[in-house]
This record gives structure tokens, C-alpha cells and sequence, in this order.
């Protein structure tokens, strides 16, 4: 569970540290139209951090920069290529956003929260009377009650944990 929220922590940390640029390069590919397979030079887009001073994005027309290698340019460690230049740029609108942040940290100061509970306050500290009447029965185990009442909070961590996952998505460089 810890390892859980520091490594969401550190992707997110990770995220915010250089800004992302929307940069273009020219992709060859093969496409068939009408039974024929003809080779193609597409312009895509694509994400990567830029730590530059004055960096520009390249969809704008002050900036007509097309890089040749991506692969290189990236340090092969992958790439997407897009041809929609405004959907990069809501995305890497979205990976910086206040609310983005502010729900990411809140999601994580829940599952903190979540994992208090079911490693310590509920083990520890919680008793029979504690318990509601919903969630037991005259002639249940008061183990089986408490491991129960710890699934389900485990259950809601899981969900929670669940939330976070277009995080790993959003690497681009």
C-alpha cells in the first residue's frame, strides 16, 4: 500500500518537474488505398520535455521546426505520434492543470487515509460496539465482522487506486 501511494507520488512529482512541448516530425508509412499500397510521408506530433529557454510549441506558425529522428530525439525509450496537434496540446494541458493536481493529490491523501485505517485504526482500535448493525449478525465471529469491514475499506483503496492509472500514460518522452 505504501509502495503504492509513493510510487503514484513520484510519477506525479516526476510530471511536473520540466514542461512538456508539442514538437512534429515527418513519418513514413505505407498505407493501402484501393488495393495498392503506397508510401506515404505524414506529419505527426508528439510530446517531449524541453527544458530550453524560449521553447515554443511547434504547432504554432512561429515555429515550423520538423525533427528528423525520433527515436534518437527521445532517447528510444517510445513515442507516440499523433496527427491531431490540439489533442497533444490538451493533454500536456491537462498533465500541469491545477485541478488535475489538486485531484491527484487528494486521491492520494485518501488512499493515506484508507491505509491508516486498515493497518492501524481497525485492527487496533476498533471494537465491537464500534461496529455497525448493518455489517453483523447475533451469532457472527467478531473476527470474521472486523476482516470484513477491512476488505471492504481495502476495496475502496483498490478504487482509488484504479483512479490513478492514466498517470502512467502520460509519459511521452
Amino acid at each position: 500500500m505504501i509502495f503504492n501511494i509513493v510510487y503514484y507520488g513520484m510519477l506525479i512529482a516526476n510530471l511536473q518537474k520540466e514542461k512538456y512541448f508539442v514538437a512534429r516530425t515527418i513519418f513514413n508509412s505505407t498505407q493501402t488505398v484501393d488495393f495498392e499500397e503506397l508510401k506515404v510521408e505524414e506529419i505527426k506530433y508528439f510530446l517531449i520535455k524541453n527544458a530550453t529557454e524560449g521553447a515554443e510549441d511547434a504547432g504554432t506558425d512561429l515555429n515550423k521546426v520538423v525533427n528528423g529522428d525520433v527515436e534518437t530525439l527521445c532517447n528510444n525509450t517510445g513515442f507516440f505520434l499523433d496527427s491531431d496537434s490540439f489533442r497533444l496540446t490538451s493533454i500536456r494541458d491537462n498533465i500541469s492543470s491545477p485541478f488535475m493536481l489538486a485531484s491527484e493529490a487528494y486521491i492520494l491523501l485518501l488512499m493515506t487515509v484508507l491505509m491508516i485505517f486498515v493497518t492501524i485504526i481497525i485492527p487496533q482500535k476498533m471494537k465491537e460496539h464500534h461496529v455497525p448493525m448493518l455489517m453483523r449478525e447475533a451469532d457472527e465471529n467478531m473476527f470474521h465482522v472486523m476482516m470484513r469491514v477491512r476488505c471492504m475499506v481495502f476495496l475502496v483503496f483498490i478504487t482509488l487506486s484504479g483512479c490513478l492509472c492514466q498517470i502512467t500514460n502520460y509519459f511521452a518522452d
